[in-house]
């Protein structure tokens, strides 16, 4: 996996936006088509709704809820996100019981503590 300058590893986000660079890379909110600038555009809006403000959508792990929300519901199918990094079928799972997983909560908790300190 491949490392930021920080040391982390790259997310699957992160990577997503990095393939799909627009032209001006000072930039990064406009990707390479109109419609990857707009679907990442209202995946930030729902990780934030779900998530809080202060949470950053890119250097986080992928919300599978918010992405299944910020692009109409999609119920099947690929997603026009993130190259098929969520699993359709666990993210169903998730929107059905209205819940997400242990490690997401557990991972909110913890950001949420930082931000605290």
């Amino acid at each position: 996996m491949p490392k930021t300058e920080q040391g982390r590893d790259v997310t699957e986000v992160e990577a997503w936006v990095h393939t799909h660079k627009g032209e001006n890379p000072n930039n990064p909110n406009m990707l390479n088509t109109q419609e990857a600038t707009e679907c990442l555009g209202r995946y930030k809006s729902k990780f934030s709704e779900r998530n809080g403000d202060r949470s950053d959508p890119i250097s986080s792990p992928v919300d599978s809820l918010a992405l299944y929300e910020s692009n109409s519901r999609k119920p099947h199918g690929k997603w026009p996100l993130f190259n098929g990094v969520v699993n359709n079928k666990e993210a169903l799972v998730k929107v059905k019981s209205g819940s997400s997983s242990p490690a997401l909560k557990r991972q909110r908790r913890e950001a949420k503590d930082l931000q605290r300190r």
